[in-house]
């Protein structure tokens, strides 16, 4: 099933009661909460800043085609991150697409069509292409890893 609304995405994170209640009443609590540890390693807020402005001003056509599983302990507490940069674009010409994976989900058609590994995965394509992906340390801060793969 592919979600491309926020607070849909959210309700697959529903386990972690007190993150999800807090992200759709005050999305400004997580943003202060991410600056917070942010301003620990400056660089990191600063770069993912520019980040940010940057994949606003990408014209290309880019969709970003997330699997995860409200069941993944990795995808709860990385695809917030994501869901914020997601809040960032609005407007911009990057498209967002979620789709949730059932455990396990070895016999999913899009999965195995996609060569889905593990959890969450992000695709990047630009024009119809993949450009890239992110994995493991690219979940972090995704929109620096975003900017990344678009670079080439």
């Amino acid at each position: 099933m592919i979600q491309s609304d926020v607070e849909t995405i959210l309700a697959f994170f529903l386990d972690d009661n007190t993150f999800a209640l807090i992200y759709i009443i005050a999305p400004e609590a997580i943003r202060e909460e991410y600056e917070g540890t942010a301003q620990l390693i400056p660089q990191t807020l600063v770069y993912g800043e520019a980040a940010v402005a940057a994949l606003r001003a990408e014209q290309r056509d880019v969709k970003v085609r997330v699997y995860f599983g409200s069941w993944c302990p990795f995808c709860k507490d990385h695809v917030p991150l994501l869901l914020r940069v997601v809040e960032e674009l609005k407007g911009s010409k990057i498209r967002f697409e979620f789709y949730g994976l059932p455990r396990p989900f070895s016999g999913d058609a899009e999965a195995t069509r996609d060569k889905v590994n593990g959890v969450p995965t992000g695709i990047v394509y630009v024009d119809g292409k993949e450009v890239g992906r992110l994995s493991t340390r690219g979940w972090q801060v995704p929109e620096v890893t975003l900017t990344e793969l678009l670079r080439g």
